[in-house]
């Protein structure tokens, strides 16, 4: 889960049948070393045996969904 305010973001790791948060870390909004990808795999880097990773996928999304749903007009 990621949260933006005021030039940083909360990323946190929690448990999926506990809801229980077990790992967090607050970061500045942008910059490669603060992506969600190398966040998260940080925030994961202690786990002993594999897990299953969940992802919210709606942040930062819009204009792509904008494109999606706008029908294309091509011309020839």
């Amino acid at each position: 889960m990621h949260r933006r305010k005021d030039g940083f973001k909360a990323s946190s790791a929690v448990e999926h049948d506990t809801g229980i948060i077990s790992n967090c870390a607050l970061t500045k909004a942008s910059g490669a070393d603060n992506h969600e990808a190398v966040v998260g795999l940080a925030l994961m880097e202690n786990e002993d045996a594999p897990v299953r990773v969940l992802v919210d996928l709606a942040n930062g999304t819009g204009r792509r969904e904008q494109q999606r749903r706008t029908p294309q007009v091509t011309s020839r």
